[in-house]
């Protein structure tokens, strides 16, 4: 799997496969379907490789893979040969298979985690009005 990791450059115009990584900040590694200032763009031949690195990259970035290599006193950051190296060496030993499995799992909690959200803030909505109820009565000024 052949991929290109560049500086992107805000305004310019990019064709074919690809997707952003943050860079700067303590989620540096984080990969983006949108650019921003302070990311790289990373891109690929085919869509099927894309979506294979993207989810590798995600997979780098949540299992905490990529905090290892900041550095920086103020402001921490991932050199981009760092980047490189990094992807390099994940794409070496991951079982794309394996990889393609957990990721439709992982489809499934991010589903059933959004459902848990709409259900919380359902839930702390009820909660205000049960306490704006319990209140409505009071003569309070």
């Amino acid at each position: 799997m052949d991929f290109k990791l560049k500086t992107h450059r805000i305004g310019k115009a990019f064709h074919g496969c690809y997707f952003f990584i943050l860079n700067k900040g303590l989620n540096a590694g984080k990969p983006l379907l949108e650019p921003c200032p302070n990311c790289w763009i990373i891109s690929m031949n085919s869509e099927q490789d894309l979506q294979r690195l993207y989810t590798l990259q995600t997979a780098l970035w949540h299992s905490g893979a990529c905090k290892f290599y900041l550095i920086g006193s103020v402001i921490f950051f991932i050199r981009i040969h760092t980047m490189e190296q990094l992807l390099k060496r994940a794409i070496s030993q991951v079982n794309f298979d394996d990889l393609e499995e957990a990721s439709c799992t992982l489809k499934q909690v991010l589903e059933i985690e959004n459902i848990f959200r709409i259900q919380l803030r359902s839930a702390q909505k009820l909660r205000r009005v049960l306490y704006s109820r319990l209140l409505k009565d009071l003569e309070l000024t």
